[in-house]
Protein backbone atom coordinates (compact mmCIF):
# COMPACT_ATOMS: atom_id res chain seq x y z
CA UNK A 1 0.00 0.00 0.00
CA UNK A 2 1.16 3.38 -1.06
CA UNK A 3 1.48 5.94 1.58
CA UNK A 4 1.91 10.11 1.02
CA UNK A 5 5.44 9.61 2.09
CA UNK A 6 7.99 12.03 1.24
CA UNK A 7 8.76 10.39 -2.54
CA UNK A 8 5.47 11.05 -3.37
CA UNK A 9 5.64 15.14 -1.56
CA UNK A 10 8.50 15.62 -4.26
CA UNK A 11 6.32 14.30 -7.07
CA UNK A 12 3.46 16.63 -6.14
CA UNK A 13 5.22 19.51 -5.94
CA UNK A 14 7.08 18.83 -9.41
CA UNK A 15 3.67 18.21 -10.50
CA UNK A 16 2.91 21.70 -9.22
CA UNK A 17 5.79 23.34 -10.77
CA UNK A 18 4.77 22.04 -14.05
CA UNK A 19 1.80 23.75 -13.68
CA UNK A 20 2.23 27.10 -12.25
CA UNK A 21 0.91 25.51 -9.16
CA UNK A 22 2.12 26.94 -5.51
CA UNK A 23 4.60 24.09 -4.93
CA UNK A 24 3.36 23.00 -0.98
CA UNK A 25 2.93 19.35 -1.97
CA UNK A 26 -0.70 19.37 -0.97
CA UNK A 27 -3.37 17.86 -3.21
CA UNK A 28 -6.17 19.92 -2.83
CA UNK A 29 -8.14 22.57 -4.52
CA UNK A 30 -6.55 23.57 -7.70
CA UNK A 31 -3.68 20.50 -7.47
CA UNK A 32 -6.77 18.12 -7.80
CA UNK A 33 -8.48 20.23 -10.70
CA UNK A 34 -5.07 19.90 -12.66
CA UNK A 35 -4.84 16.55 -11.88
CA UNK A 36 -8.36 15.22 -13.02
CA UNK A 37 -7.74 17.19 -16.19
CA UNK A 38 -8.79 14.75 -19.10
CA UNK A 39 -6.27 13.46 -21.34
CA UNK A 40 -8.41 14.23 -24.54
CA UNK A 41 -7.91 18.06 -22.82
CA UNK A 42 -4.61 17.58 -22.74
CA UNK A 43 -3.99 16.69 -26.12
CA UNK A 44 -5.91 19.85 -27.34
CA UNK A 45 -3.90 22.17 -25.25
CA UNK A 46 -0.99 20.94 -26.93
CA UNK A 47 -2.62 20.93 -30.67
CA UNK A 48 -3.69 24.57 -29.56
CA UNK A 49 -0.21 25.66 -28.71
CA UNK A 50 1.75 24.02 -31.48
CA UNK A 51 -0.59 26.13 -33.52
CA UNK A 52 0.96 28.87 -31.78
CA UNK A 53 4.18 28.77 -32.19
CA UNK A 54 3.61 27.92 -35.75
CA UNK A 55 1.90 31.49 -36.47
CA UNK A 56 4.94 33.08 -34.36
CA UNK A 57 6.88 34.75 -36.56
CA UNK A 58 10.44 33.21 -37.32
CA UNK A 59 12.27 36.59 -36.62
CA UNK A 60 10.54 36.28 -32.82
CA UNK A 61 11.58 32.59 -32.25
CA UNK A 62 15.28 32.23 -30.23
CA UNK A 63 17.45 30.12 -32.36
CA UNK A 64 18.67 28.46 -29.20
CA UNK A 65 17.02 28.16 -25.73
CA UNK A 66 20.32 28.74 -24.39
CA UNK A 67 20.42 32.97 -25.76
CA UNK A 68 18.85 35.68 -23.98
CA UNK A 69 15.40 36.64 -25.05
CA UNK A 70 12.04 38.19 -23.37
CA UNK A 71 8.70 36.67 -23.58
CA UNK A 72 5.58 38.91 -23.76
CA UNK A 73 2.50 37.14 -22.73
CA UNK A 74 -0.36 39.65 -23.62
CA UNK A 75 -3.41 37.49 -22.16
CA UNK A 76 -1.37 37.07 -18.79
CA UNK A 77 -0.30 40.70 -18.98
CA UNK A 78 3.18 39.54 -17.77
CA UNK A 79 6.68 39.80 -19.76
CA UNK A 80 9.48 37.35 -19.24
CA UNK A 81 13.09 37.48 -19.34
CA UNK A 82 15.31 34.52 -20.12
CA UNK A 83 18.59 33.98 -20.26
CA UNK A 84 20.60 30.93 -19.15
CA UNK A 85 24.18 31.46 -18.63
CA UNK A 86 25.14 27.64 -17.87
CA UNK A 87 23.06 26.18 -20.75
CA UNK A 88 20.75 24.38 -17.89
CA UNK A 89 17.71 23.09 -19.69
CA UNK A 90 15.33 23.65 -16.44
CA UNK A 91 17.11 26.94 -16.12
CA UNK A 92 14.18 28.79 -18.19
CA UNK A 93 11.35 27.39 -16.25
CA UNK A 94 13.07 28.52 -12.69
CA UNK A 95 14.02 31.87 -14.39
CA UNK A 96 10.59 32.21 -15.26
CA UNK A 97 9.19 31.53 -11.70
CA UNK A 98 12.01 33.62 -10.20
CA UNK A 99 11.83 36.31 -12.30
CA UNK A 100 8.12 36.55 -11.83
CA UNK A 101 8.30 38.74 -8.91
CA UNK A 102 11.09 40.87 -10.58
CA UNK A 103 10.02 41.25 -14.25
CA UNK A 104 6.58 40.75 -14.61
CA UNK A 105 4.16 44.26 -14.56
Amino acid sequence: MRVYDADLVKQVKHFQMLHGLKEDGAVGGNTLAQLNVPISQRIDQIMINMERWRWIPKRLVPKKLDQKYIWVNIPEYKMYIYEDPNNDPEAERQYKNDGDARYSW
